[in-house]
């Protein structure tokens, strides 16, 4: 008698509930919302990882831009300027 109500008790518990849903789970196949919850964070990820190298990759041709031009303007300076060759 004491078995039989310790067993049911065991049976109302989650921790025994859990393989049942899981189960149940499994034979309806992967949830839709949380395949959509997945591939939406890993598309989130994946887009700021892509702005994060295109802001990286701007900011190193700007700075070459920068530099080429920087040197192209003291190289024009160095030319205009008059020379004190006496």
């Amino acid at each position: 008698m004491w078995q039989e109500g310790r067993m049911k008790e065991l049976e109302e518990k989650w921790w025994t509930q859990v393989p049942e849903y899981c189960s149940l789970q499994m034979e309806r196949g992967l949830g839709l919302f949380e395949f959509m919850g997945t591939f939406s964070l890993f598309a989130v990820g994946i887009g700021f990882a892509m702005l994060f190298l295109a802001i990286e990759f701007a900011v190193f041709v700007g700075q070459k831009t920068i530099r080429r031009r920087k040197a192209k303007a003291a190289e024009e300076a160095e030319q205009q300027s008059p020379t004190n060759d006496t």
